[in-house]
């Protein structure tokens, strides 16, 4: 009969205690490891929330919304943009629509050089009636592009859509409630007098209801005495 000494005795229960350590995950490498991994993943996840809550750089069609009108305050945003405004960089204001039913910076802006315009504004079909979309364009004071190919708009000039055919109908009260605010805003910050607000009609070039014109049914001559009883500003 064999017997075995206290000594090798405790041995023995010393390597069973570590191999049942082992078993139960306390090994320190592994430990350390899992430990490792954990920072990994939430480095990681806080990496990617922190992306999710940074704004994103302007697409060629993306565009802010004021929905808001008739609010200083909201129309004032129109001047906190990415790249500061500079207001004796723009010396006219041009006007035009977009001989659509409906539109908005995503159906207008689908080419590889995004939305033309600097703004538009909505009729309540694409974009809610009197909203403004303010484009990558103004957001950057880029130049606007020509909507036709016959006709240049100069690099200081801020063109504004307005959503609609208006040679089958006239824009809706909202829209030219919030073409006022716009124009008026711009007017008073650029200091761009009534006589450089522009648009074309049959009368100034726009032949054959082009979509770089106003359309038959803008009402210009009304939209005129509204730029002529406003304050007077000089360049």
């Amino acid at each position: 009969m064999t017997t075995t000494s206290p000594k090798s005795k405790k041995s023995t229960n010393g390597r069973g205690s570590a191999s049942q350590s082992m078993a139960m995950g306390w090994n320190p490498n592994r430990r350390r490891l899992v430990v490792f991994l954990s920072l990994l993943v939430v480095l990681t996840l806080t990496s990617l929330l922190l992306q999710a809550m940074s704004r994103s750089p302007m697409q060629p069609d993306a565009a802010d919304t004021l929905f808001a009108y008739g609010v200083g305050d909201s129309i004032d945003s129109i001047f906190r943009m990415t790249v500061p405004v500079q207001p004796t960089h723009w010396q006219y204001l041009y006007i035009h629509h977009t001989k659509t039913a409906n539109g908005n910076a995503l159906m207008l802006g689908g080419g590889p050089e995004g939305v033309a315009d600097h703004f538009i504004i909505g009729n309540g079909d694409g974009l809610a009636d009197g909203e403004l979309q303010i484009s990558q364009r103004w957001n950057h004071q880029q130049s606007a592009l020509s909507p036709t190919g016959n006709l240049v708009v100069e690099p200081n000039c801020v063109s504004i859509c307005m959503v609609g055919d208006y040679d089958r109908k006239p824009p809706t009260p909202m829209q030219l409630g919030r073409l006022g605010q716009l124009v008026q805003a711009l007017q008073l910050r650029c200091r761009i007098p009534a006589n450089r607000v522009e648009w074309l009609n049959d009368a100034t070039g726009a032949k054959g209801g082009s979509v770089a014109g106003i359309g038959r049914y803008f009402p210009a001559a009304a939209f005129h005495d509204q730029l002529r009883s406003w304050p007077t500003v000089t360049p």
